[in-house]
């Protein structure tokens, strides 16, 4: 516990007597989290900007018919054609 408190009363003499390189750091950690921060939202918004403009040009999804012959959909469910064959 008393290593703990030395090292805390270093930490803070250090912080107290260089105040200007410790308001400057902090500054200077506040702007690039601020700068992060904005980039990540700009980019979210952009991305997501970006899809719906894709989405609403052409749909993800185009239904149309299409015939599927009698012996796929048999052969699809175990079923022959031919019968049950005598062994």
């Amino acid at each position: 516990m008393r290593r703990i408190r030395v090292i805390i009363s270093i930490a803070f003499a250090q912080l107290f007597g260089r105040r200007r390189q410790t308001l400057l750091v902090t500054a200077g950690v506040a702007i690039g989290v601020t700068v992060m921060i904005v980039t990540f939202g700009l980019t979210d918004g952009i991305i997501s900007s970006i899809q719906e403009k894709i989405v609403n040009i052409s749909p993800l999804i185009t239904l149309t018919g299409e015939r599927i012959p009698v012996f796929v959909l048999l052969c699809i469910q175990g079923q022959s054609l031919v019968g049950p064959r005598n062994h």
